[in-house]
Order: structure tokens, then sequence, then C-alpha cells
């Protein structure tokens, strides 16, 4: 029982929002039929409602085969593409080999090389992919959704709106703009630009295209359109602070599980927040008590699947006018509500990121969170003892979760790493590891359900800018549910408060599109700061781990 008490507090958490609208009908012009043992699959209907793993089902349960060399082209393009999307971009991209050695100019293979490569997170390949496809094909609608994702990812939201919107343009012979695929990239590309005026628009105009088809989602769907419409087209996530710098501390006390928690005070009683980059949503609330000091617009259903638990949760959307956090407050948040599953949960989550109209340094020496204007940042870095030294500018890309480059092992491998202070330590995703061929020790814990949890360890060595994190027993696990719905994309290394601790702030500057990460040694804790690179057991990480699937 002290063992499973003690697991209790390294649950990886999976937050599953579903809310998928029905399928619109297939376009005949685009349609894909396959026929087999007399039967009729209209796949051009479940790619347009993002039904990607009933794609994959089929081909692989039906034909017998994950090859897919018995399918014409069109139909082997699709089965790759709904590979990468469901993060199984290793496979697609052997898959997509031999097609593209084959077919250099054509536009649909091409296009299809831009999904793949941006799965896995080669942004550079799948923008040349992309480009060419584009430059064969103007109209090419699956290049243009690779480029308003592309353009996501490296955070240009209002150039992603633009390309979004191009594909929207009637004349491309596709019913693609009416689509739940279109929804949903649409609801990613306008809550990236903060801009609850276009959310309005897109449920009212996707409720209105299922109000015959179903009435409970177009209920849901209504109600979160009337809940976007509360916020009077004004700028989600907008930040207010009193001066040029306010800094929060951590909360502390016995009952606070994480170091990256800070404490608000709503109607007289103490609440606790957990900085979490993982949050997908950006602001989760747990606590109805909280909730209802708040007083936020309710909107749609949710049904969430969180972590160990069995069965759904049901959960709302909400909109909150102003949430002050005692030192800055945000105005117009858009969030999700989904009461505890566990007492030992925050009572809100919010993802530090959201933040686009200040610089956020979360500081793990002096234990607190920082909240500055671009111009008093740069006065605050170059005022600092060391002279730059000991400080690393990194590009960031994503737009629900803060990526950085990497570099692993002596092998030199690039990847992607996610920041993710809801995490614990560092660890790896199992087939990007496994493909460096890095010695695999399994082993295997018991949760705090009962169930065991399988998992192997690596000695790895971690490279971020001039940084260098030596594991000797990292774990190494699947990270299959942790991946972009839209993009299949998933991080090939996942870097938690604990590799900070003692020694790093790491700063999310959303002008200049950087992440910061900066030593901060100071004489008092030096002690502390000389133990943060020793050797150690990665625990589980992603303890309040949330996606966002929508």
């Amino acid at each position: 029982m002290k063992t499973l008490s003690k697991l209790i507090t390294i649950i990886t958490c999976l937050f599953l929002l579903i809310a998928a609208s029905p399928t619109p009908p297939a376009d005949k012009n685009i349609q894909l039929q396959l026929h087999a043992r007399g039967e009729s699959v209209d796949f051009d209907k479940l790619y347009l409602g993002a039904r990607f793993f009933e794609i994959i089902q089929y081909f692989e349960t039906k034909e017998k085969q994950k090859d897919c060399r018995g399918f014409p082209l069109k139909e082997k393009l699709l089965y790759i593409e709904c590979l990468a999307r469901t993060a199984k971009a290793r496979s697609a991209q052997a898959k997509l080999k031999p097609l593209l050695a084959a077919n250099p100019s054509d536009p649909a293979v091409l296009s299809t090389a831009g999904v793949v490569y941006l799965s896995l997170g080669n942004l550079d390949k799948a923008e040349k992919y992309i480009e060419n496809a584009l430059r064969l094909e103007p109209g090419n609608k699956k290049a243009l959704l690779g480029k308003a994702m592309l353009l996501l990812y490296h955070r240009k939201f209002k150039e992603a709106k633009q390309w979004y919107e191009k594909s929207l343009t009637p004349g491309l012979k596709n019913r693609w703009a009416e689509s739940d695929l279109a929804f949903l990239v649409g609801f990613d590309i306008y809550r990236a630009c903060r801009d609850s005026r276009e959310l309005t628009d897109l449920f009212k105009v996707h409720a209105g295209r299922i109000k015959k088809v179903s009435k409970k989602r177009y209920g849901n769907l209504k109600a979160s359109y009337r809940m976007y419409k509360s916020a009077g087209n004004k700028m989600l996530f907008h930040t207010e602070t009193g001066s040029d710098k306010v800094v929060v501390p951590f909360a502390t006390g016995e009952k606070v599980l994480r170091v990256n928690t800070i404490a608000i005070t709503v109607g007289g009683k103490t609440y606790k927040v957990l900085l979490d980059t993982g949050n997908g949503t950006g602001w989760i609330l747990h606590s109805k008590e909280l909730k209802e000091h708040l007083k936020p617009k309710k909107g749609g259903r949710v049904l969430t699947r969180i972590g160990t638990e069995a069965g759904l949760l049901d959960g709302y959307r909400h909109y909150f006018q102003a949430v002050d956090f005692n030192g800055f407050k945000i105005h117009h948040l858009d969030g999700v509500y989904v009461p505890k599953p566990h007492p030992y949960f925050p009572d809100a989550n919010l993802n530090p990121m959201y933040i686009d109209n200040r610089v956020v340094t979360i500081n793990f020496v002096r234990i607190e969170l920082v909240l500055r204007t671009k111009a008093r940042f740069e006065k605050d870095l170059a005022a600092s003892p060391g002279n730059g030294k000991g400080l690393y500018r990194l590009p960031w890309y994503g737009y629900k979760y803060p990526f950085i480059p990497v570099v692993i092992d002596k092998k030199q491998k690039q990847g992607l790493a996610m920041v993710e202070t809801g995490a614990e330590d560092i660890a790896f995703r199992f087939d990007f590891i496994d493909a460096l061929q890095l010695p695999l020790t399994p082993r295997e814990k018991y949760l705090a359900n009962g169930k065991v949890f399988r998992y192997h360890q690596a000695r790895v060595t971690l490279m971020v800018g001039g940084f260098r994190f030596q594991r000797e027993a990292a774990e190494v696990w699947p990270f299959k549910e942790f991946h972009n719905r839209l993009t299949g994309l998933t991080a090939d290394a996942v870097i938690g408060p604990t590799a900070f601790k003692g020694k790093y702030s790491v700063s999310f500057d959303p002008f200049d599109n950087q992440i910061i990460l900066k030593q901060v040694v100071e004489e008092k804790e030096k002690k502390s700061a000389c133990s943060i690179l020793s050797s150690s057991s990665a625990a589980i990480g992603l303890k309040f781990f949330f996606r966002l699937y929508l």
C-alpha cells in the first residue's frame, strides 16, 4: 500500500476531448472507393471526418497486408498519410520511399511526403515537399492544409490562418470546407490566433451544417457558439500586469505536490494552479468550488478519459471573462472544466505558453514565475552576471505545446523535445531510441490502480543548446497516445522540471518565438545546483500531461 501511495504521484494523465461532429457527404469528384469482397468503402467520407484509424484498420484488416502493395497509388497514399497522422510516421516513411522515388514530380505524392515529414518533426523537409506540391498544383488541398499546419508549428499564426482560409475558397472541387477535418483545423488555427470572433463564426456555421444530422451534437456546437459569442470578439488569453515585471512565487507546503505550482485566492480561499506546458487547451479547471466563484459562461459538453481512469468523464467548455492570478490577470480565457478524478489533482491547470503578450519565465532556482515585457526581459538579461554565458536561445516550435531542437546521444541524432513542466524528469520515445540501436533494459512498475506499466530504460545523453544532460537510466516508452491528432507529430523526448530544478530558468519569448534556457547559479544554491546532472532514474513523467482532441 505504501508503494502504491507513492506511485499515485506519477500517474500518466491522458486528457481526451471527444467532440467530433458528424461527417458530411463525400464529394464524388475525389471519392475513393475500394471494392473488396463485394463491399464498397467510402474513404473520402472517413478522411473528411478525420477518422484516420478506421482507414488504417480497413487496409490492415480487410486486405491483411501492411505494405499496401496491392492497392492503386491513390489508396496507397491515403494509407500512408493516415499512418503519419496517427503517430506511425516511421512506418509511413518506409512505405513512402519507393513511391517518392518512382513519382518525384507527382503533387499527390509530394503532398503526402509533406504530411509524413511533418509528423516526423522534420519541418525543413516537410516544407520542401509541400512547396513543390503547391508549385505543381496550387489548389492541392492536402498541400494547402500541410502549409497551414506547418506555419502553425513555426508559430506564424496569421499566415497559417491565411493559408487555411485559402483552402476554403470555392472552386477546389471538393467539400473540404464543410468537413469535420476543416472544422478541426480551423479550431486549432483560430485558437492559436486567440480569435474569439472567428471561433464564434466557426461553431455557428458548423452547427448549422449538422443540425439535421444530430440534435445532440448540434446542441453542443450551439452551446459553444454562444459561449464564444459572449467573449464579444475579444482577444483570448490577453494578460495584464501592473508593471513591466511581475514576480509570482511558487506555492509551498506539504500539500503542494509540484514545485511549479502557484496559489490564487478567490472568495477568501486559496487554490493551487499547476503551471503545465503539456496542457493543450491552455486552461483547465478541476475544482467545482473555484468554478462557481469564477462564474464562467458554459459551453458544449465534452467527454474525457483521464489516465488510468475507467470509462469517460463528463466535462464542459467554459469561457471566463477574467481570472486574477495574484500578480497578473488573464482576460477572456476559454477552457474546459473536468471534475477531479482524484483528490491529489490540482484545482486548476494553466499552460503559461498561452500568454503571448509577455515573456514568461519559470525560474527553477528562485522557485518563481516571472512575467515581463520584452524590453524589460532583455534589459534584465543584459544586466545578469556572466555576460551572456550559460544562456542559449533556441527556436520555439509548436502552437499547443513547446518544442525545441535537441541532439541525442553520441550519434548526434537530431530530434524535437517538448519542454513539459507538468512532467517529471527526462523521458524518450521508444521508436526514436530504438532506431538509434541503444541498449534497452525492460522494466515494469505498478500504477495506483494496480495495473502494470511496462517500459524500458536506456543510458542516454541529451544536448539542449550547449547544456548536456546525462541519464544512466532514462525512461523509454512509446508515447503512442501523446500525438497531435491532426499531424501525428510526437516529441522525441520530454524534458520535465526535475531536469531544470536548482540550476536553470526557462523563458518563453512569444515576440521572437524563442525559448531561452539560462543557467542560474547563485552562491547560496551552488550546492544543490551541482547535483542536477547526476545520473538518476527518470520518473514516468507526464504526471499532468493533457492532450486535447477535438
